[in-house]
C-alpha cells in the first residue's frame, strides 16, 4: 500500500470540509487547511510505523476539532 494514502486522504476530506464551510458561511476555513498541509506528510511515518502514523493523523485531528469547540463556545465562529 502506498505511505502517502493516509495523509492524503485526511487531507482530502479536511479540503472538502473546508470548501463546505466556506460555501455555507459557517465557520473559520483556515485551521482545516492548515491542518490538510499538516497531515500529509505524516502518511510517510506509516512505512516504518503505522500506528505512529494514526496516533499523528488522530491528534491533528482532536486539534482541529479542539479549537472548533473553544471557538464555537466563546462564539467567535
Amino acid at each position: 500500500m502506498n505511505p502517502w494514502w493516509l495523509g492524503s486522504g485526511t487531507a482530502i476530506f479536511l479540503i472538502g470540509h473546508a470548501f463546505y464551510r466556506a460555501m455555507l458561511r459557517s465557520g473559520r476555513v483556515a485551521d482545516r487547511l492548515v491542518a490538510a498541509v499538516c497531515v500529509v506528510p505524516l502518511g510517510l511515518v506509516t512505512s516504518f510505523a503505522g500506528w505512529a502514523a494514526m496516533a499523528a493523523v488522530m491528534v491533528v485531528l482532536g486539534v482541529v476539532a479542539a479549537i472548533d469547540h473553544r471557538l464555537a463556545t466563546r462564539g467567535l465562529t
